[in-house]
């Protein structure tokens, strides 16, 4: 699998860290050496990010979980980035 970057003057990069910071969320960018669909989406010229409401050391084991606070935060920020999505689209349908 290919790597994937998206760069951090990317619009998704700045709507995503616009959202975070507004949820009082950590908003820095890091790198992920992992893999993940970014890779087959970047193929297709779409960028993009990996984005989870809960911690990393908890993802992808056995056990993994998520506290109810952190559901809720994601729940916020995926409704945030869907609202952003749909006042974009209304707008270049004008």
């Amino acid at each position: 699998i290919d790597p994937a970057e998206t760069s951090s003057k990317s619009k998704i990069v700045k709507i995503m860290r616009g959202i975070l910071a507004f949820e009082k969320m950590d908003a820095k960018i890091y790198g992920y050496r992992a893999t993940a669909e970014l890779s087959e989406i970047r193929k297709h010229g779409i960028e993009g990010i990996i984005f989870g409401p809960a911690q990393l050391s908890q993802a992808h084991k056995e056990n993994e979980y998520m506290s109810l606070g952190e559901l809720r935060a994601g729940e916020r920020v995926f409704a945030k980035i869907i609202q952003h999505a749909v006042r974009l689209r209304r707008t270049q349908a004008l």
